[in-house]
């Protein structure tokens, strides 16, 4: 977010937009998780450096944590702006950042995630999705791209249950 809060914890928006008054609560409480999306967009279409912001812009579609779910403005806007900060980065520090940022522990439910113990077993969403929607994808490609098929006539999957397991 642009600029530093003042003592009334009033805020200008990068647009030049005022933010709503603060009516008792203090910076972090102040930006509701729609000004932080508004400012987001704003600086992926009129910031001056366009390309890191639209590509940080990309990289929260497929990296996607939810406002909505955890209501946040101070996880989403710290979020965001370590996208920007990565967009040309190497894409490992990217996923790192990702996997250990707490708005995607919180979206994925692994904040608190533990290791099996005893019948207890650890949440596989964040595994899961790191698998399938953030990497490698469930099936084994061919080099142009097709999908390998099995002996059934079937996608060969890459990996299976036990793989999700023990990653979580």
């Amino acid at each position: 977010m642009s600029g530093t809060p003042d003592p009334a914890c009033t805020y200008t928006l990068a647009d030049g937009t005022p933010a709503p008054a603060a009516s008792q609560k203090c910076a972090r409480e102040t930006f509701s998780p729609e000004l932080v999306q508004r400012e987001f967009y704003w600086q992926a279409t009129e910031g001056p450096d366009q390309l890191r912001q639209r590509v940080a812009w990309a990289w929260s579609q497929l990296f996607v944590v939810s406002n909505v779910k955890e209501g946040m403005a101070y996880g989403m806007a710290d979020y965001q702006q370590r996208l920007r900060d990565l967009a040309f980065g190497r894409f490992e520090d990217l996923l790192y950042m990702v996997a250990t940022h707490p708005m995607m522990g919180r979206m994925l439910d692994n904040d608190g995630n533990a290791k099996a113990q005893g019948g207890r077993q650890p949440n596989e969403n964040f595994a899961r999705e790191l698998l399938q929607l953030l990497t490698t994808g469930t099936v084994k490609l061919n080099p142009d791209g097709s999908a390998v098929l099995g002996s059934d006539g079937l996608p060969a999957p890459l990996y299976g249950q036990e793989t999700i397991s023990e990653m979580a």
